[in-house]
């Protein structure tokens, strides 16, 4: 289907990224429209959309932290909805969990800024949370704070104790969020 939009000049292949995917970008003129459709759109119909992309990307989030080094200590999923891609292309996507992360790294920052503006508090935390493996081994302090602050804001915001304590369990987290930890510290 995509090929037959990029025939079209709908969709246009803008890279590979790092795993070999292809990465689209939508012909800006399309991509007006859509924003001007969207926008007609009953809000509980956008907000159900918006439930379907960061539930596919949940699932995605904890597949590949189930495949790096010391993925088995994340937390519990909470009871924001999962749906799963077919499994052929969550085996070609997660080949290399480290490497996916990496380059959605960005994406999934927006995916956790997206619940929040959403008001979708469970689904930010579990996806704060289910990154942290990755922020972990790749010693990603900035981003491991970005996307804990927002989430936990949003949770102690909603009254989620479940969502909030997830977040600052354990020191490094308390550390981290309350700023005794810095871009530059080495990997504790």
């Amino acid at each position: 289907m995509l090929d037959t939009l990029v025939d079209a000049g709908l969709v246009r292949l803008t890279a590979t990224d790092a795993l070999g995917e292809p990465r689209y970008r939508l012909h800006d003129l399309i991509r007006t429209c859509a924003v001007e459709i969207a926008a007609q759109l009953p809000t509980a119909d956008k907000r159900d959309a918006i439930v379907r992309v960061l539930s596919v990307w949940l699932d995605l989030v904890g597949r590949g932290t189930g495949r790096l080094p010391g993925g088995l200590l994340a937390a519990a999923p909470g009871s924001a909805p999962r749906r799963s891609l077919p499994d052929g292309v969550v085996d070609r996507l997660m080949a290399d969990p480290s490497g996916w992360f990496d380059t959605e790294r960005d994406n999934l920052l927006g995916a956790v800024q997206l619940a929040v503006d959403w008001g979708l508090d469970e689904a930010a935390w579990e996806l704060a949370a289910g990154t942290a493996t990755y922020y972990d081994h790749r010693c990603l302090y900035q981003d491991r704070q970005h996307g804990h602050r927002l989430a936990l804001d949003a949770a102690e915001a909603a009254g989620n104790a479940r969502g909030a304590s997830v977040l600052l369990r354990g020191p490094w987290p308390t550390a981290h969020l309350s700023g005794r930890v810095r871009p530059g510290d080495p990997c504790p």
